[in-house]
């Protein structure tokens, strides 16, 4: 489905959304024929209110009276029938576009959201965002010390500084490149930070290299943007994990630097897990992409043991 599909869509759901709950207010109104009696006095009064600030001048203090007298009449009528005012109003989805779909002139993140599930729906790697948090995020699996590095103490330290990013993210442009072997938490850590900045309202699409260079070979085949490049551009952050698992190959390396070399140059946020080194990116893939990954990438390392073996023997012996 294309963007322009896509935004078709949600707007035929919210036309529909917003009818619906016409319909439910005006039966609603109906269930209590005094309110309705009360707000066509109140119009009336208002009307007159303001033909006579015109001729006169100034305001009626009388008809002021008399609608904040029918205002407390119809707050008793409500009370009475155990309603509240805003059971009369149109219930949003989001609130912050209004169900129109764009917020201080530009596209709101409701419907970045719904452009990015449907471009990357078979590849979403929510569920591990939501079981892996930084409420589960285990210090001590990680050793005291290894080959003279204090690893835990350098990784409370990642964690924290994450927590910050997660906090501060409006204010922070930096972008991060996690390294290290297998298995020491990098993965982990980017569905922290994915599922916190989700819980806050912003918008992250969160997938592994491999599933990114299946994506674009989709839309490829399908001639079709199927919502990729928008959501690619404009999410608030991209995460690509397991960077160097994917099928290694000149088309491949050429899609990857093409989403990454437009994020950079659009400004977006970006953070990339791998079990690669710097070293090892520069020797394997193009010049241009190892270049912009080592110029605009903060490495940040990860150190210690395998902590998927370790918890899995700790499981094996409960």
């Amino acid at each position: 489905m294309s963007v322009n599909a896509i935004i078709r869509e949600y707007h035929d759901e919210m036309d529909a959304h917003r009818f619906r709950e016409r319909q439910r207010i005006e039966t609603l109104r109906r269930s209590v024929p005094e309110l309705i009696a009360i707000d066509a006095a109140i119009d009336d009064l208002s009307i007159r209110a303001v033909k006579n600030q015109l001729a006169a001048g100034k305001a009626d203090d009388g008809i002021r009276k008399e609608i904040e007298a029918l205002k407390a009449k119809k707050r008793a009528v409500l009370k009475a029938s155990h309603l509240d005012a805003a059971d009369f109003r149109v219930r949003e989805h989001c609130p912050l576009c209004h169900d129109t779909g764009y917020a201080e002139g530009a596209m709101c993140v409701c419907l970045k959201k719904r452009i990015s599930r449907a471009a990357f729906s078979s590849f979403d790697l929510s569920p591990s965002a939501k079981a892996e948090n930084f409420d589960t995020f285990r210090l001590d699996v990680y050793p005291e010390q290894k080959d003279g590095i204090p690893v835990r103490g350098m990784m409370a330290g990642v964690v924290s500084t994450f927590r910050d990013y997660c906090s501060d993210f409006k204010d922070i442009d930096e972008n991060y490149l996690f390294t290290g072997t297998p298995g020491l938490g990098k993965t982990f850590l980017s569905n922290c930070i994915a599922g916190e900045l989700i819980e806050r309202g912003y918008h992250v699409v969160y997938l592994t290299a491999e599933h990114l260079v299946s994506a674009l070979i989709g839309q490829m085949r399908a001639r079709d943007d199927l919502g990729m490049s928008e959501a690619l551009k404009s999410c608030d952050l991209l995460i690509i994990d397991d960077f160097g698992a994917e099928y290694s190959s000149d088309f491949s390396a050429k899609q990857l630097f093409s989403v990454i070399n437009g994020r950079l140059l659009s400004g977006g946020k970006m953070i990339i897990s791998t079990n690669l080194s710097l070293s090892d990116i520069t020797r394997l893939y193009d010049a241009r992409l190892a270049s912009r990954i080592a110029g605009n990438f903060k490495p940040i390392g990860f150190y210690g043991n395998d902590i998927r073996l370790i918890i899995r023997r700790e499981r094996l012996r409960k």
